[in-house]
């Protein structure tokens, strides 16, 4: 019988640590399998911009279509990695 696998990417803000700007981390959490595994991006985000339900900024301003759009590139690349692991087997 064939094993199944999971594999979950979600996008968070990490506000308990906020800089002097008002600015939390966005934080990956990637999970393969139950065993989950976090990752931090390069953005931060002030938490009124940020949509915790859909994991995404809010806004129109240029700087949240700009992390959107990185947060999108970013979880591709997550999945094409994920994608090639599970066609090598590993």
């Amino acid at each position: 019988m064939e094993q199944v696998h999971t594999f979950s990417i979600v996008f968070y803000l990490r506000i308990a640590r906020v800089d002097k700007e008002g600015r939390s981390p966005i934080v990956c959490r990637m999970t393969i399998d139950g065993k989950r595994t976090e990752i931090q991006t390069s953005c931060k985000l002030e938490y009124h911009y940020w949509d915790k339900n859909r994991g995404r900024a809010i806004g129109s301003l240029g700087q949240v279509r700009s992390i959107n759009q990185y947060l999108e590139q970013f979880k591709a690349k997550l999945i094409q990695h994920y994608s090639e692991m599970r066609f090598r087997g590993e």
